[in-house]
């Protein structure tokens, strides 16, 4: 009886830990430069959202953006990240993430 309550006793230890495992979070990061298509140059000042919209930046002079702990709900997400700039055309353009990715993306805007 000893030995049956022991192994009972591992094996919720083992079903606790991998359930913690599991738990954890799925979150990835996505950052990058925009930047002009014809003079290849940096835009300061491009509005850039993520999906839904509700997450967005500014991009700063040298161009850069940067969304961190993106939450996925799967091990793998599609997103869609939008870039408006006054003079130039809103361009979308669509990502896959992984969990725990950190993937670069740099946009190329085009003028009117």
């Amino acid at each position: 009886m000893v030995i049956v309550k022991k192994i009972a006793f591992l094996l919720l230890i083992a079903i606790c830990f991998l359930c913690f495992t599991c738990k954890k979070e799925r979150t990835a990061s996505v950052y990058g430069v925009v930047s002009d298509s014809k003079t290849h140059e940096p835009i300061e000042g491009v509005t850039v959202s993520i999906s839904s919209g509700v997450d967005w930046v500014i991009t700063e002079s040298d161009g850069y953006y940067e969304f961190n702990n993106i939450n996925l709900r799967n091990n793998t997400m599609d997103f869609i990240i939008s870039v408006i700039c006054m003079g130039y055309k809103t361009k979308e353009v669509e990502v896959t993430l992984l969990r725990n990715d950190r993937k670069e993306v740099n946009i190329e805007m085009t003028g009117y």
